[in-house]
């Protein structure tokens, strides 16, 4: 028999896993990418995504996307901003 989570899964991921990426758009929405147990975890305002890569997790998060917002601030870190190109 599984063990219940005691946490929230989100919650676990966001304070113990590695922010790799955030995007914050004009109209006050915002992304966060985690790392983490080898697995990359895509945050939005409204939905978690869990991805087999950084890149996966970058494309659900919408980093770089300003289709329907002006994108206010992007950070990703140095490890992975190869990826940006690929967006």
């Amino acid at each position: 028999m599984e063990k219940a989570f005691d946490e929230d899964p989100s919650t676990v991921i966001r304070e113990r896993g590695t922010l790799i990426a955030s995007q914050a758009w004009s109209c006050g929405s915002g992304s966060e990418v985690y790392a983490y147990k080898g697995r990359f975890h895509a945050f939005d305002d409204a939905e978690s995504y869990d991805c087999d890569t950084a890149l996966d997790a970058f494309k659900k998060a919408g980093i770089l996307r300003d289709t329907f917002e002006k994108i206010v601030y992007t950070r990703v870190e140095p490890t992975y901003r190869h990826l940006l190109a690929e967006l």
